[in-house]
């Protein structure tokens, strides 16, 4: 593999990367719409009026459960959500005038004493390589981010669907509770 190839190849591997974390917002669209939509179920079967027949009734037992559990992984959907979608602070590569004046000074020949000096390779292939290092650090530390808030999103989706099934008991119950007149 040429040395052009190779970089291309990494700078592909590190865009591919900014665009994973690009994408991870897009895919969260769906919750922050579906979350309140889950609240309002909880809220439209919930029932307050049978709170004294809680524990004389097996049914409203099972109503409160439902409507509890399915409360509490709604919060905890909501709370990894949060979490996912927290400002991370992705490491840049540097500034253009940063690159530009790192080039000019290889290029050039200054004698900066804290001028990086590469008598084996050429001046191109010095500027070539520090881009190189610059891209693999910040491609490694940002996939690393990413693979925590995929995990973030995931789990929130998870807890997401379990708010899902205790709902649909909730609705369950009130129905049973509503056809006996209660």
């Amino acid at each position: 593999m040429k040395d052009r190839e190779f970089f291309e190849m990494c700078y592909r591997q590190y865009v591919r990367e900014m665009d994973r974390a690009d994408s991870l917002y897009q895919h969260l669209a769906i919750p922050l719409l579906a979350f309140p939509l889950l609240a309002a179920g909880i809220y439209k079967f919930g029932r307050t009026d049978l709170l004294p027949s809680l524990f004389t009734r097996i049914d409203v037992f099972q109503f409160y459960i439902a409507t509890a559990a399915g409360a509490a992984s709604l919060a905890v959907a909501i709370a990894y959500l949060l979490r996912c979608l927290y400002p991370r602070t992705y490491p840049a590569l540097a500034s253009m005038k940063e690159w530009q004046d790192y080039r000019e000074q290889v290029l050039g020949g200054t004698s900066d004493p804290e001028a990086p000096s590469a008598p084996d390779q050429p001046p191109e292939n010095e500027v070539r390589t520090a881009l190189l290092e610059k891209m693999n650090t910040a491609e490694e530390e940002w996939s690393c981010i990413n693979e925590k808030r995929k995990k973030q999103s995931q789990s929130s989706l998870y807890w997401a669907g379990m708010a899902v099934v205790a709902i649909g008991c909730q609705a369950v119950f009130a129905l049973v509770i509503h056809l006996q007149g209660i």
